[in-house]
């Protein structure tokens, strides 16, 4: 990890801590972090269960959409997201996902942030058109497990 890498408070989510989701982690990012914008980035969007994945480089186009935020502070809410997605030494490898840096597109310009790739084979799993989290569930809702 380069020093740019350990200083970046920009956060990229795409699935259910998206900017309106209302549930328990959401809402706790929203409290440790600044919603800045709506952007894109190029990948595919699949739908793993009651979550969706990204993934990156596919070649075909497709781009996903996701939200920005500016975390207040980096390390204590990289440390939770991290526990909330499985990739830290408490869990077993692989991990499902790998938190990296990518670039995505928002309204006034191009931002590296840090996101969560999924880490597994999308083998069968169903993709969602458009790459939108949220046009999903309004169509098909999702439950989520008690």
């Amino acid at each position: 990890m380069d020093d740019n890498e350990t200083r970046c408070d920009l956060l990229f989510v795409y699935g259910t801590l998206r900017h309106g989701c209302d549930n328990e982690k959401a809402r706790t990012l929203t409290k440790m972090a600044e919603w800045l914008c709506t952007a894109r980035t190029d990948g595919q969007l699949w739908n793993v269960d009651w979550y969706p994945a990204l993934t990156k480089n596919t070649g075909r186009g497709d781009s996903v959409l996701g939200d920005v935020f500016r975390l207040t502070d980096p390390q204590t809410g990289l440390a939770m997201l991290d526990t909330y997605e499985e990739c830290t030494a408490d869990f077993p490898q692989p991990w499902e996902y790998r938190r990296e840096i990518i670039t995505v597109e928002g309204p006034n310009g191009s931002l590296r942030v840090w996101a969560y790739l999924y880490n597994r084979p999308v083998e069968g799993l169903d993709i969602i058109e458009g790459g939108d989290w949220l046009s999903h569930i309004a169509r098909a809702p999702v439950r989520r497990p008690a």
